[in-house]
Parts: C-alpha cells; structure tokens; sequence
C-alpha cells in the first residue's frame, strides 16, 4: 500500500509549491493564540501612555510584566479581538484611535490565519482533497487486482502452457503475463504499475496543492497590503511600528515589502507615496530606535531587537542591488531613500545589534559590497581603463548608491562609517583621472559625497579621520565635483557634540581634528579653494564652495586658538598658520567670506556685551577690546594679503567681492537678537551652531605685530567693529532701562567707508563715551582714509 499512497511533503514536492508549509510559517508568523494577551498588555498600556508616540513603549513594559492581564474578557467567541472592549480605552483620543486600529490589524491577522488554515483543513479543502486522492490510487489499484481475478478466474484450465491474459479496468487494458514459481504459473500486475497509478493520482493531488497555494499567497498577499496600510496609519498618528505585537517586523512582511518596492520602482514613473509606503516597516524599525528618524536629536534609546534586525536583513536580500539602485537614481527629494539609508546605517551598526562588517561581510546587503568593499575588483578599477563605457556604466551605479546615503540621518556603525569615507575618496581619486583624458564625455562623481554625508553622521570616527594625516590629506588635497560631503564629514569631525564641555577629554578628538585640518588647508589654499592643479580645476567642474563653508565653520569654532587668545594657543598655530587661516578666508567664495565675518562680528559683539553688562566671567575693557581689535586686525590682514597676492581683474574683483562680504557680515550680525546669543556659523552651516564664547579662555594680548605690515588699513572693517560694539553698548543699557537706538545700517554709505565715516555711529559713540573702546580696538572714527594703493601697503584702506 505504501507504493501507491503519498504524504503532503510528496505533494509539495510534486507541484513545487507548499502550502501545507506556507500554512504553519504564517500560524507562527501570527500565532493567533498570543492575540489575546497582546490584546491585554496594550490594554495595560493604553492606561499608562502618555501619547500615541509612548504606548509602544508601554505595551513592551507590559508585555514583560509577570503579572499581566488575563486577556480572556478581550477576545469574542471566535477568538478575534473586541473592538469595542472598555478595556482598551486609554487615556486620550489618539491612543484610543492608534489602540482601534491595532485592533483591526491583529483582527485581520487572526481573520487571515484563519482563512489560510481553513484552506487547508476546512472540510472539502486541501487535506480532505489529499486523502481524497490517496483513496483514489488505492482504490484504482484494487480494481485492477480485481480485473486480473477475474481474468484468471475465466481460464479453462486446460493442458499445456498458460495464456497471456489481457486486464481491463476504467477503460484501459493491459496484457498480464504468467509467471512460474515453484513448478506452478501465477498471474500478478506488473509492479510498475503501481507507480503509475501513485503518479497518476499524485498529479492531480499537487494541482491542487497549487491552487490552494496561489489562494492562500492571495489572502497573505491581501492581508500584508492591508497591514501596510495600517502601520501607514499608525505611523501617521505617532506610533512606533514596534512592541509586543510584532507583525510589522516579521520576515514575510520584509520580503512583502521589498518585493512591492521592487515592482513599483520597476514602473517609469513610480509612485512616491507607494514607495514610502513599502519602506514604512524599515522606517518604523529607525523610528522605534530614535524617536524621529526623520530628525533625530538623540543616540538611539535601545538596541536591534532579533526581530527587527532579521526583517531587515530580510528587506534588503530581497530587495536587491538593481532595485536599491534605481531608488537612489531617481530626481529629488523621497522619503523612501531617507528610510532606506537609515536601515542601512542601522544594520551595518554592531553598537545597535546589527552586522559587524569586519566579522559578518557575507551577511551585509549586497549593495553594498561592489560600492563600500569591492569595488577595486568591478569596473570602475578595470584594466580598460577610464574612457569605456563600463566605467561610467559603474560609476553611474556608484553615484545612484551614493544618491541613497546622501539621505541618511542616522549615523551607521564605528567601521562602516570609516569604511565608507575611505572608498569615497578613493573612488574620487580614481574618478577625477578621467578628466586628465583627451575627451569631454565625463560623468562626474557625485557618488562620494554621498558616501561623505553618511560618513560624517559618526562625529568620532570623523574626527579620527581628520587627525589621520594620510586620510586628511587625501580628502583636502581632492578636487571635487560635488564637495558637500567632504564638508560635512569636516563638520562632523569639528564640531563638539551638544551638552560636550570644550574643556573635557570628550571634546578633545574634535578640537584637534579641527586644528588639523585648518593648519593643513591653510597651507594648501589653492587646492581647498578647487583651484589646484588638477585639469578638473581648468575645465572650471571643481565645486569648493560648500567645502569652503566647512573650514570656515571650523574656524569659527576653533576662533579662540585661530586668533591666539589664551596662554597656549602657540602651540596650536603658529604666526604663519594663522595668517594663512585668515588669508585663505579672504579668499573664500562670497557668500562664505560673509558668513565667516559675520561670525567672527557676532563674537566680538557678545564680547563687548559680556563687558558692558557685566556678565559673570566678562575680561576688563583693555582684554576685552584688544581681543576684538586683534580679530578685525587678522581679518584685514588675511585681506589684503589676499589682494596682495592677485593681479588685474582679479584683483578688482576680489576688492569688490571683500567689501559686499564685509558689508553682508555686517548687516547678518546686526540681525542677531541682543543678549546672549547663539553664533552663526556660515552659510554652508545650516543646522550646526556652538554656544557663545567660543573662546573659553581669554588673557591679555598686545594685538599682533607683522613686521612692517599696517593694520589699520582695513577701515571698512573697524567700521564695521565700530558698529558691533556699539550694538553690544547700546543692548546692555537698553537692559537697564535706557533709549539709545542704533543709527539703521547704511550700506552705501559703507560702501564708500574707504573715503568716509559713519558720522551717526561717531555721535552715538561719544554719547555713550565708548570711544576709547573703540580706540582700543583699533578703530579711528574720525579718519579720513584715501583710496587703497595696491602699490603702498601702508597707502590705507
């Protein structure tokens, strides 16, 4: 009997589906019986939430609460969940509204495991179908037994040899054959006929199989689109897709959604908020971790759970390189790529339970091998060189995988962050030599700095990075197409972190790293400017501006030791690095030379502030207005050597350009609200500022002498000094009740400051008898100043 019968494992086999297996892995994916229970700990929950954005925290504190309740009084007859229930009203309509729809996502769970099990254990379903089939094999083969009794039965028993006998039965016949066994004949069906008939009727039990398998994929198909659609919902009124319930985080919801993103960016013009949707359970890992992916402010709460670091693996294997690839190449803005860098950095972090690059390279997603590890070993490294197509091919590749980190917002791991500054710039150096070739068909590398931005979100290993000198270098040395990410990964490793003391060994590795890099970039002008030798720089498609921006930041923020207060700023710059820090200033874009003077205007004005309000730690007049005159010295200095140092037109130019910068700086300080003040720094700085005084130290300083060089000459500048200044004196006795008001910023008269005075601020300076403050600063008021003679460095300014 066992030649004819067969199991469910053989009818999986047969048809090359299984839904006998694809029954039990959904059971456990959803394990109805639990619901019950999760009902009761979100219950608990709902009652001890705060908000929407809490209560998947609270059902976690719940659900591992010994003494939880009894979620019997949740669950209807039926065993799906009341949705009415008092006991799950919570303490405000928002969770009441997240708790309803909770409800409703594990309702259609239990409503689909059910459907999912009815369709194979239901009567008439498939199991009644494979016993039905069995019967059928079993029952045919006894019919052909019966056929050749009969047959046999018919003989005439007559002498000589015995006949072959023909066997009919269900409309087919066949020929029988006796045998002899021990002197006698006897007739039996050929033993491969059981065979067939077992193959006959195990063909039909697994085209049934199938068509239960496709069913029930529908109904598990149905049902992860709706639970998108929920966790959609859910997201939407706060909530963390994560807790107890888990069935947003399962590993056929991964391969669901990565699956439905891969068809939709399959599509010519994919639909943005599909894509969002299909990223939504990745969004709702990050969320879970920070808060607000989108905007994180803090390190993560907690680690990976197994859950959710299996789901993205899940997510990305299934996903692929090809469709990750066109995600990252599609135009603007999406929310889908923020997600999905951000599922990356979270994966490849071993501190957040993730991936280990050094110990778990072949578990990494395989996007990011051929652009991170590989990529010596692909086509951006050939041995044909540069100029094929397979190189921009590759690099066009690299630029789409680039694209996607750009949108990253949480930092990835210690080695993955280095892994990816290091293949940045060396597949910038790689990429630049093709514009050393004799053709104009380039593709700019945009792919690095992409790369660069998600580097820098780690603020320790950039700063590591920047102290290693090789690294440092590299990364300064580079002409860049697009320097966005150099100048955030500059950033990064610069800025001391929020709620760090500048005086703790925390800050430290930020402080060097940014002296590092300024003493460096001040002596490699050219270069840092994207004006260095490369061909890239005289076909005019290196961008340095942002990069620029960056520096200028970074000595914003290490101004105390650019400029030399404090006692041992010596042993951080030298006379000549400063100067080449101030210099290179001068020689920056418009727009970050403005941004620059604006911060250093912003610090004087906060000095002179702290003076004239007699704020808590504030030097006396002489320090006070020494250390501000000595950064308008430096500012002039850095000036006009700067102009000193160009020729023709391009001197006229930058003239021009020094004093819109001065005047810009001006007006941009003038619109910081008085008192204690946060300092902009820059332009290019958007969403990085560091607490006022930036110098924690202050000790008395003659201003600088450089040898036979005037520094008076810059009499735009001290004017502007002048003004800030007078801005503090006037803000700090407004504070006690005075009505001084400040003359309103008259541009063209600043204009024309090489050759006339701001007559208002003079009068309001002596009403307030802070001239000599001035004085002490290096500002004459009522000078008169000839035009600047580029042949006489002592002519004026």
């Amino acid at each position: 009997m066992s030649a004819l019968v067969f199991t469910a494992e053989d009818t999986e086999r047969e048809a090359g589906k299984k839904p006998w297996t694809r029954q039990r892995q959904f059971a456990a994916e959803i394990n109805p019986d639990d619901m019950a229970e999760t009902a009761a700990v979100y219950a608990r929950a709902a009652g001890e939430a705060a908000d929407a954005g809490e209560l998947a925290e609270a059902a976690s504190r719940a659900a591992s609460d010994a003494g939880g309740l009894d979620g019997g009084s949740l669950v209807d007859g039926e065993g799906r969940v009341k949705e009415t229930a008092a006991g799950l009203q919570g303490n405000g309509e928002d969770i009441d509204g997240v708790v309803r729809t909770l409800v409703r996502a594990m309702n259609q769970a239990i409503d689909t495991a059910n459907e999912v099990s009815d369709l194979i254990f239901a009567d008439g379903q498939l199991n009644d179908a494979l016993e039905r089939h069995n019967r059928a094999s079993v029952n045919e083969w006894n019919g052909w037994t019966r056929a050749l009794q009969g047959a046999v039965a018919g003989l005439d028993g007559g002498q000589g040899d015995p006949p072959a006998l023909t066997v009919s039965h269900g409309g087919e016949s066949l020929t029988v054959l006796p045998t002899t066994t021990g002197g006698g004949h006897q007739y039996a069906l050929p033993p491969e006929l059981a065979g067939r008939i077992r193959e006959k009727h195990l063909r039909k039990a697994a085209a049934e199989a199938t068509t239960a398998f496709e069913e029930i994929e529908d109904a598990i198909e149905a049902y992860r689109g709706r639970l998108t659609e929920y966790g959609v919902e859910l997201q939407s009124m706060g909530y963390d897709l994560a807790g107890p319930l888990g069935l947003w985080t399962t590993d056929g919801m991964a391969e669901y959604a990565a699956e439905r993103l891969a068809e939709e960016l399959g599509k010519e013009d994919p639909d943005e908020r599909l894509l969002a949707m299909y990223t939504a359970g990745v969004s709702g890992i990050a969320d879970a971790l920070f808060g607000d992916a989108n905007n994180p402010t803090d390190a993560a709460s907690r680690r990976l759970t197994g859950a959710e670091r299996a789901y993205l693996g899940a997510f990305y294997d299934t996903l692929g390189t090809d469709a990750l690839l066109r995600l990252g190449a599609l135009d603007g803005w999406s929310q889908s790529k923020l997600d999905l860098a951000n599922g990356l950095a979270i994966l490849t972090n071993p501190e957040l339970g993730g991936l280990d690059p050094d110990r778990d390279r072949d578990r990494l997603p395989e996007a990011v091998l051929p652009f991170v590890y590989d990529y010596r070993e692909g086509e951006l490294y050939a041995d044909g060189g540069l100029a094929g197509g397979a190189f921009q091919d590759e690099l066009e590749r690299f630029n789409a995988f680039g694209g996607l980190m750009s949108h990253a917002t949480v930092a990835s791991g210690d080695a993955f962050s280095e892994d990816l500054a290091r293949a940045a710039v060396d597949i910038q150096r790689r990429a630049s030599l093709q514009y050393g070739m004799a053709t104009s068909d380039f593709v700019a590398n945009t792919g690095s700095s992409g790369l660069l931005q998600a580097a820098a979100l780690n603020g320790g290993v950039s700063a590591e990075l920047l102290t290693d000198q090789e690294f440092r270098e590299a990364l300064l040395l580079q002409q860049w197409e697009d320097s966005a990410g150099a100048a955030d990964l500059i950033r990064g490793g610069t800025t001391v972190p929020a709620g760090v003391d500048r005086d703790s060994a925390a800050a430290a590795p930020y402080l060097e790293a940014g002296r590092e890099v300024l003493r460096f970039a001040g002596a490699h002008q050219d270069e840092v400017l994207g004006e260095g030798p490369s061909n890239m720089s005289a076909l005019g498609l290196s961008d340095h501006t942002m990069l620029q921006g960056a520096l200028a930041d970074a000595a914003l923020m290490n101004l105390g030791d650019v400029a030399g207060f404090g006692t041992d700023t010596a042993a951080y710059f030298s006379e000549r690095d400063r100067h080449n820090v101030f210099g290179l200033m001068a020689r920056t874009d418009e727009s970050v030379n403005e941004a620059f003077k604006a911060g250093v205007n912003s610090v004087q004005y906060q000095m002179a502030y702290d003076h004239y309000a007699g704020a808590e730690g504030a030097m006396g007049p002489t320090n006070t207005f020494e250390n501000i005159g000595r950064l308008t010295q430096l500012v002039n200095w850095g000036e006009h050597h700067a102009i000193e140092q160009a020729s023709g037109d391009q001197r006229q130019t930058l003239i021009t350009s020094l004093t819109n910068s001065s005047i810009g700086g001006a007006l941009w300080a003038a619109s910081v609200p008085s008192g204690p003040l946060q300092v902009p720094l820059g332009l290019m700085a958007a969403g990085y500022s560091a607490g006022v005084p930036l110098m924690p130290t202050y000790s008395a300083q003659a201003p600088a002498q450089h040898g036979d060089y005037e520094l008076d000459e810059g009499f735009l500048n001290q004017q502007v000094t002048a003004r800030m200044i007078t801005a503090a004196a006037v803000d700090a006795a407004n504070a006690n009740g005075a009505h001084h008001r400040l003359p309103e910023f008259d541009e063209t008269l600043y204009e024309r400051a090489g050759a006339v005075t701001d007559q208002g601020l003079n009068d309001l300076g002596d009403r307030l008898g802070i001239v000599d403050d001035w004085r002490t600063a290096g500002v004459e008021p009522g000078r008169y100043v000839p035009p600047y003679n580029p042949n006489d460095r002592r002519a004026g300014g």
